[in-house]
C-alpha cells in the first residue's frame, strides 16, 4: 500500500515574536496516499485536547487537560481543566478562534452538543452547560446526575445521544452511586459498565457490565450499540476491545468490580459475552461510526477508533455473526512517533475526519509510557480524500429550519449530509405530534432503509398515537434493520399493543431482529409473550440471543408462565427457564430442580447445581433424601427421576457415596430398587467407579439376580470402568446365565479395546447368526468391533461377514481397519489449575518430533486425565482419525492439575502425581496409562513431555517408564530451568524409539518423580507425541486381506459400505491386498454413481458456502438440525453431538452422512422397531436401557419407556432416524451453507 507521510515542522507563534518554548513539532503521520492530512488546530490555539463534539454551527467543543497528572484531592482543589470552544470563522478548514467555554472543571471526559447545550461528564457528575447570552461562555451549569467516583485516571466518559433520545455514558471500576434528577437512588457499585438516563438526568439505567474501563460508544443505524473497552480481560496478557453492548449483558471472563445494588442493577443470565475485535494493550479512546460520503463507499458505516498506546487510528468493518457482529479490522492512520497519542476522531460537516492528538502529558493509567511530557503539546488534524465528494451548504445555513414544512423537514432525513439529518430529526422531535403525519408518510414511501430507520427513531420520540401505529406497521418492514429499529422503539415505549407482532418477530425474524424483539418484550413485560420467548429459545443460534431471551423472561418476571419451560424437550429451554426463575426470585422447590440434574447437557447441570448450592438445606439433606427414596416401599416415578438427578449431580459428595455404598452392599436391598440406583449411577458418564462403590458392585454381581446383574454390567460399561475385567469374563463363561447377560459382560470388557480369549470370542461370533435376536446380534457386533482381536480371530470373523446385513457390516468392518504408515499423533494435557481455577487451553502447532510434516500447523488432541476419562477417538496431526488408537484412563497414584505458567503453550498446563505440598518416599507415587489399538507388527516412536514450568535450579520433571514387546525401559526428565529449554531432550521431554507393541496392541506408559526430585517427589506429565514408523506386513496379513475380500464380495450388507469407507479400511494393508480390492471398489463406485454425482454437485459449491448462514439454518426452523443434534451447549441429544465434527470429518464425509444418513449410521444411534404385546409398533433410537425397560426416542422427539415384559420383538433396522432428503427441504442453494458450518466446528 502506498502511504502519504506528513512530517513537516510547523511553527506557530504570536505576532510579536517566536519563542522557543512555543514551538510545535508535528509528529510523522502515515496514511494511504488516497488521503491528505492537514493541520486543523495547533498550539497556542489548543494545548492538550482530549475529547470533543461539533455543534450545528460547526464549532468544536473540546474537553482539555491542563497537562498535569493530578490525583483526586488536587483535582477537586484546583479544578484545573476546562472546555475550549474552537471556531473556523473563515470556513477554510483551519480553526482560527479559541474561547474557554467553561473553566474550573475537575475532570471533563467527553462532550455532546444537544438541543442548544453542552452535556459533559466531569467527575463526579454529568453536567449540562449552556451559554444563555451568546458570548461563547457557559453561564449556566446544571448538575443533572451523579455521583461517580474517580482518582484522577480516565474512568468515566460521555455522554452520547442514542437514537432513542437517551443519554448514554460509561463508567469504570472506581465506583458510582447514581442518583438522578428524579431523586431515585438507581444503582451503587464498582462493576464497570454502560449506563443511560434521560436528558434531564432522570430514569437512570444500567445497560451492561464489562471489563475495567468501557470508554466510547457509537450506534448502528438500527440501534445496536458498539463500544471500546480498556482492559476487557487479562487472559494471556491485557486485552482491550471493541464490543457489541446489549441490554443486561455481562462481558468478559470475570467481573473486575464486584458490587452492584439498587433498583437498576442487573441480573445475571450466566452468559459471559465476548468481543467484536480483541486488541492488545492499545488503550482505546475515541470511537466514531462514519456516516458521510467524502471518504468513499469503502468507509461508509465503518467504525474508527483511536489507540493511544500504539499511536494509530484503526477502522473496523462490521460482519454479521448470528445476532451479533465480528469485524475486519486494520490500520487507517499511524505514526512511528511514540509521542503521537490520538484520543478522539470526529466527522466534520463536510465529511472530512478530525483526529485529536492530546500530546505527551498523560502518564497515569492506561499509557504504557509512564513518562509525562507536558511540553509536548497536542493538535487536531483534518483528513480528506483526494477527489472525495464535496458537500454543498454543509451547515445547512440555506435551510429555513424555523418555518420549513413538516414534509420538507421529514425529507431531510434522507439527506446525504449526516449533520443535516441530525438537525432535521431534532427539529421534528421538538415539533412533537404535529410532525407525525409527515413522518408517517415519509416512512411508508421512502425506499432507503436507513432513512426509514431515521423516521422510526424520530417517531419514537414524538409520542403520539399515529407514531405508535406506524411503528407497529414497521415491524413488518422487508428490511431486517428497519424492523429491528421499530422493535427497539416499541419496547422503549412499552407498547402492549405491539406484543403480538413482536412475538412473531422473536420466533421468525433474523437473529438480530429476534434479539431486539426479545429485549423489547422484556421491557413491555406482558406474560402473554412468554410462550413465544420459550419457543424462540429452541432455535437460538448464539450466546447473545440466548442471553436476550433469558433476560426477557427475567424482566417480565412471571414465574407461573415461565415454569412451563422446565418441562420443555429442549435442554436449552429448561436451562434458561431455570435461570430466569431463579433470577426473578421465584420460590423453586427441590422437586422442580433435582429432575433437571438428570441430563446430558453440562450447562443445564451446572445451572441446576448452582441453584441447588444456593439452598444449603438441599445439599445438606441430599444424602438422607436418597436414602429415603431407596428405603421407600414403592417409590413413585418422580422420586426415581430425582434419584437419577441427585446421584448424577452429587456423586462426588462423601455423604452420597456412603449412602449409595450402603445400599449396594446391603443384601436386604430390593433388586428392583437397586436396578433404579444402578441406572442412576450409569448416567454419571464415563468417569470410572468411585472406590467406595467397588465392594458393592462386586456383591451385586455375586447376587443370584440376573436382572440386577445385567443392570450392573450395563452400568460398568456406561462408566467406562475397567477394574472388573476378571469378574465380567467369569460371568461370560458361566453357561447357565442368560445369553444377554453374558454378551453384555463381554461388551463391557471390550469397551476399552480389551482382548478376548477364544471362548469369549466364539460366544460373540455365534450371536452373528441371522436367527439370533436383533438386539443381541447388535450388542455382539459392537463388542467385536471394539475388541482388540488378533489375526486368527479376525480371520474367523471375516468368514462370518457374508451373513451380516447392512446394520452389522459397517460396525464389523471397523475391526479390520489398521493404522496407516507414518502417522503422527499429538496429545496435550488440558486441565484446570487446582489453586487458581485457570485453564490454559489446548496446544496447537509445533511438537518435539521434528519428523511431523504438519509442523506449526499440527493438530493436537486434548486430554484431561483428572476426569478419569479415556480417549477413544484420536486424530493425527493433519486432523484425520487414527483408527482404533486409544488412550486408557490413568491408573495408580492420584493427580493434581497445574495451569499457571507462561512458557511454551504445550508446557503451560500439566498434571503431577505426589502430594501437593511434597513429601513421601522417593518415587513412591507412580501413575500410568496404556496406548491401545496399535498394530502388533508395527514400530513406533514416542515422546513423553514431563516438565514443570521453568523453576531455575530447582527443576522438576519426571522419570518415564515404558513397557513394550522389547521389554521395559526408562528415561529421566530433569525439568526446565529457563524458557530457553523448551523441546530439549532430557530436560522437557524424553524420546523412545522403535517401540514394539505387546501382543494385544498396547504400550504401557507410566511416570514418577525424576531421579533428583527427592523433596517434592512429584512427577509431571504435559502430554505425548506418537509416530508410526511402519505398518506391519506379513503373510498372515496378506492372508487376512484375501479372506476379507472373499467375504465382502458375498456379504448382503456390502451396500451399506461406501467406497470411501472401504478405502479407509484398506489403508493399513499392503499394496498387494489393496490392488485385489480394486474390482470391488469399481463396482461399488458404479453402483454409487448417482449418489456420487449428487455429492460432487455440492462439492462444486464449496467455495461459495457461508458458515455463518449455515449456523442460522442449523439453529433455525427451516432445517431444524438443532432439534436432534447438539453443538456446544445448544441443541437436542437425539443424534450425535456435532461440536467437533469439523475436526474429524471432511466435506465429502459430511455431505454423504447428511444426504444419505442411512449409509453411515453412527455407532449407538441405530434405529430399532419394537413390537409390544398390544401389537403397537414403536420406532426410535434406544435412549436408555435398564433391566426392566427400554426407552426409545422417536422421530417426534418423544421418549417412550416400554417394559421389557411387554416386548414381543425388537429389531434393529438399517434405516437412520434422520430423514433422507434433508437437502430437498433446505434447498440446493442453502444446503452447502449447512455443510460449511459443520466443517467449521472444531
Amino acid at each position: 500500500m502506498k502511504t502519504y507521510t506528513l512530517s513537516l515542522l510547523f511553527i506557530l507563534c504570536s505576532s510579536l515574536s517566536i519563542s522557543a518554548e512555543r514551538k510545535f513539532v508535528q509528529p510523522e503521520l502515515i496514511i494511504d496516499d488516497k488521503f491528505t492530512i492537514e493541520l486543523a488546530a495547533a498550539p497556542p490555539l489548543v494545548e492538550h485536547p482530549m475529547l470533543a463534539t461539533i455543534d450545528p454551527q460547526g464549532r468544536m467543543f473540546i474537553s482539555e487537560s491542563d497537562g498535569q497528572n493530578l490525583q483526586k484531592a488536587e483535582l477537586l482543589k484546583q479544578k484545573p481543566r476546562f472546555v475550549r470552544m474552537l471556531e473556523d470563522t473563515d470556513r477554510d478548514g483551519v480553526y482560527d478562534k479559541s474561547t474557554i467555554f467553561a473553566d474550573k472543571m475537575v475532570m471533563p471526559e467527553g462532550a455532546l452538543w444537544h438541543q442548544g447545550a453542552l452535556y459533559i461528564i466531569s467527575s463526579p457528575y454529568l453536567w449540562r452547560l449552556e451559554d444563555t447570552d451568546g458570548d461563547g461562555v457557559a453561564d449556566r451549569r446544571d448538575k443533572i446526575m451523579g455521583y461517580m467516583e474517580f482518582d484522577g485516571r480516565a474512568n468515566q466518559h460521555g455522554p452520547w445521544l442514542g437514537p432513542n433520545g437517551l443519554l448514554y455514558f460509561t463508567g469504570g471500576i472506581f465506583g458510582y452511586d447514581l442518583v438522578g434528577s428524579d431523586g431515585v437512588h438507581a444503582v451503587k457499585g464498582t462493576s464497570a459498565g454502560v449506563f443511560a438516563c434521560r436528558t434531564d438526568g432522570s430514569d437512570i439505567r444500567v445497560i451492561c457490565h464489562a471489563g475495567i474501563n468501557p470508554v466510547e460508544l457509537a450506534f448502528t443505524p438500527w440501534g445496536d450499540m458498539l463500544g471500546t473497552c480498556a482492559i476487557f480481560d487479562s487472559v494471556g496478557g491485557r486485552h482491550d476491545s471493541l464490543n457489541h453492548w446489549i441490554h443486561g449483558g455481562q462481558y468478559g471472563p470475570k467481573d473486575y468490580g464486584s458490587t452492584r445494588e439498587g433498583p437498576a442493577s442487573l441480573k445475571r443470565t450466566g452468559y459471559r459475552l465476548g468481543t467484536v475485535v480483541r486488541w492488545g494493550q492499545v488503550a482505546p479512546a475515541g470511537l466514531l461510526r462514519y456516516r458521510g460520503r467524502h471518504l468513499g463507499k469503502d468507509f461508509l458505516g465503518d467504525f474508527f477508533s483511536c489507540h493511544f498506546n500504539t499511536h494509530e487510528v484503526r477502522h473496523s468493518s462490521l460482519v454479521p455473526s448470528g445476532s451479533t457482529f465480528g469485524a475486519e479490522d486494520e490500520v487507517f492512520l499511524r505514526s512511528p512517533s511514540i509521542d503521537f497519542h490520538p484520543t478522539d476522531v470526529l466527522e466534520d460537516h463536510d465529511g472530512s475526519l478530525l483526529v485529536i492528538d492530546t500530546g505527551g502529558w498523560l502518564s497515569w493509567g492506561c499509557p504504557t509510557s509512564k513518562l509525562a511530557k507536558p511540553q509536548l503539546r497536542g493538535a487536531i488534524y483534518r483528513i480528506r480524500r483526494k477527489g472525495g465528494a464535496g458537500t454543498t451548504d454543509p451547515l445547512g445555513s440555506k435551510i429555513d429550519w424555523k418555518n420549513g414544512s413538516h414534509r420538507y423537514l421529514a425529507s431531510l432525513l434522507a439527506d446525504e449530509r449526516p449533520r443535516i439529518r441530525d438537525r432535521a430529526r431534532e427539529t421534528l422531535v421538538n415539533r412533537g405530534t404535529k410532525s407525525e403525519k409527515a413522518l408517517v408518510s415519509f416512512l411508508s414511501g421512502n425506499k432507503n432503509p436507513e432513512a426509514r430507520a431515521r423516521a422510526i427513531w424520530t417517531l419514537s420520540r414524538t409520542g403520539g398515537k399515529a407514531a405508535l401505529a406506524a411503528l407497529r406497521t414497521a415491524l413488518n418492514d422487508n428490511h431486517a434493520g428497519v424492523s429491528q429499529a421499530a422493535a427497539r422503539s416499541l419496547g422503549e415505549l412499552k407498547d402492549k399493543a405491539a406484543v403480538k407482532s413482536l412475538c412473531l418477530v422473536v420466533t421468525n425474524g433474523t437473529p438480530g431482529a429476534r434479539r431486539t424483539a426479545a429485549e423489547s418484550l422484556g421491557k413491555i413485560g406482558d406474560p402473554g409473550s412468554i410462550p413465544a420467548l420459550l419457543e424462540s429459545i429452541e432455535t437460538s443460534s448464539d450466546d447473545y440471543l440466548d442471553h436476550a431471551l433469558c433476560y426477557a423472561l427475567i424482566d417480565i418476571g412471571d414465574a407461573g408462565e415461565t415454569l412451563a419451560g422446565l418441562k420443555s424437550r429442549s435442554s436449552l429451554v429448561r436451562r434458561l427457564s431455570l435461570i430466569a426463575l431463579n433470577r426473578m426470585g421465584a420460590e423453586l422447590s427441590i422437586d422442580q430442580v433435582l429432575p433437571l440434574l438428570d441430563t446430558n447437557d453440562p450447562a443445564l447441570k451446572r445451572a441446576a447445581l448452582e441453584i441447588a448450592a444456593g439452598h444449603p438445606s438441599w445439599a445438606k439433606n441430599i444424602a438422607s433424601l436418597i436414602d429415603g427414596w431407596l428405603k421407600a416401599k414403592a417409590p413413585d416415578a418422580s422420586h426415581l427421576t430425582m434419584l437419577r438427578g441427585s446421584i448424577k449431580a452429587f456423586s462426588s459428595d462423601a455423604g452420597v457415596r456412603l449412602v449409595v455404598a450402603s445400599h449396594l452392599e446391603d443384601e436386604a436391598s430390593a433388586g428392583r430398587k437397586l436396578v433404579s440406583l444402578l441406572d442412576a449411577i450409569a448416567r454419571c458418564g464415563s468417569t470410572g467407579l468411585p472406590a467406595e462403590w467397588v465392594k458393592g458392585f462386586h456383591e451385586v454381581l455375586d447376587r443370584n439376580d440376573n436382572s440386577l446383574r445385567g443392570q450392573a454390567v450395563a452400568t460398568l460399561r456406561a462408566l467406562g470402568e475397567t477394574g472388573f475385567r476378571t469378574r465380567l469374563l467369569e460371568l461370560a463363561r458361566t453357561p447357565g446365565l442368560p445369553l444377554e447377560l453374558r454378551v453384555s459382560a463381554l461388551a463391557s470388557v471390550t469397551r476399552d479395546r480389551g482382548e478376548l480369549d477364544d471362548h469369549s470370542f466364539s460366544l460373540l461370533l455365534a450371536q452373528l447368526n441371522p436367527d439370533r435376536q436383533s438386539s443381541l446380534r447388535l450388542q455382539a457386533t459392537r463388542a467385536l468391533a471394539d475388541a482388540a482381536l488378533n489375526l486368527e480371530q479376525l480371520g474367523r470373523l471375516a468368514e462370518q461377514l457374508p451373513q451380516c446385513g447392512p446394520l452389522e457390516l459397517p460396525l464389523l468392518a471397523g475391526a479390520f481397519e489398521r493404522p496407516a504408515t507414518g502417522f503422527h499423533v499429538n496429545v496435550d494435557v488440558d486441565v484446570k489449575d487446582a489453586a487458581s481455577g485457570r485453564v490454559s487451553g489446548t496446544h496447537s502447532g509445533k511438537a518435539a518430533l521434528q519428523s511431523d510434516p504438519a509442523g506449526d500447523q499440527a493438530t493436537w488432541n486434548s486430554w484431561n486425565p483428572l476426569s478419569g476419562a479415556r480417549l477413544n477417538e484420536l486424530v493425527d496431526s493433519a486432523g484425520n482419525i487414527v483408527p482404533r488408537l486409544t488412550v486408557s484412563s490413568p491408573t495408580g497414584a492420584g493427580l493434581t492439575g497445574f495451569a499457571r505458567g507462561r512458557t511454551n503453550p504445550l508446557l503451560v498446563d500439566f498434571v503431577f502425581n505426589g502430594k501437593q505440598g511434597g513429601g513421601g518416599a522417593h518415587q513412591e507415587f507412580v501413575t500410568g496409562f496404556d496406548l491401545g489399538g496399535l498394530d502388533p507388527a508395527g514400530a513406533y516412536d514416542l515422546v513423553f513431555y514431563g516438565s514443570w514450568e521453568p523453576l531455575g535450579e530447582k527443576r522438576q520433571g519426571a522419570e518415564v517408564r515404558i513397557q513394550h514387546l522389547g521389554g521395559t525401559g526408562k528415561k529421566n526428565i530433569a525439568g526446565m530451568a529457563t524458557d530457553k529449554e523448551v523441546f530439549k531432550e532430557g530436560i522437557s521431554h524424553a524420546s523412545f524409539n522403535n517401540l514394539r507393541p505387546l501382543a494385544d496392541g498396547r504400550i504401557r506408559i507410566s511416570w514418577t518423580a525424576s531421579i533428583d526430585d527427592r523433596k517434592e517427589n512429584q512427577g509431571a506429565f504435559n502430554g505425548f507425541s506418537l509416530r508410526s514408523r511402519t505398518t506391519g506386513a506379513s503373510p498372515a496379513i496378506e492372508q487376512l486381506g484375501s479372506r476379507l475380500l472373499a467375504s465382502l464380495k458375498k456379504s448382503k450388507g456390502l451396500t451399506a459400505l461406501t467406497p470411501r469407507r472401504l478405502e479407509r479400511i484398506l489403508l493399513g494393508y499392503p499394496d498387494s491386498v489393496r490392488s485385489r480390492f480394486a474390482p470391488v471398489l469399481e463396482q461399488m463406485v458404479e453402483n454409487d454413481s448417482q449418489k456420487a454425482a449428487r455429492i460432487q454437485g455440492f462439492l462444486a459449491k464449496k467455495d461459495g458456502a457461508d458458515a455463518e448462514k449455515g449456523r442460522e439454518l442449523f439453529f433455525g426452523k427451516k432445517a431444524a438440525c438443532s432439534t436432534c443434534h447438539k453443538v456446544g451447549e445448544r441443541g437436542g441429544d437425539i443424534g450425535p453431538n456435532l461440536s467437533r465434527i469439523g475436526q474429524i470429518r471432511g466435506w465429502r464425509d459430511l455431505l454423504e452422512s447428511t444426504l444419505y444418513p442411512s449409509s453411515t449410521i453412527v455407532n449407538s444411534y441405530e434405529t430399532y422397531t419394537v413390537i409390544t404385546r398390544s401389537g403397537t409398533p414403536h420406532t426410535g433410537i434406544i435412549h436408555h436401557e435398564t433391566a426392566d425397560t427400554v426407552t426409545l426416542r422417536n422421530a417426534r422427539l418423544e421418549e417412550i419407556s416400554i417394559p421389557r415384559a411387554g416386548i414381543i420383538r425388537m429389531e434393529a433396522t438399517p434405516l437412520s432416524l434422520m430423514p433422507q432428503g434433508l437437502d430437498k427441504n433446505i434447498g440446493d442453494a442453502d444446503f452447502p451453507h449447512i455443510i460449511a458450518f459443520l466443517k467449521s466446528l472444531r
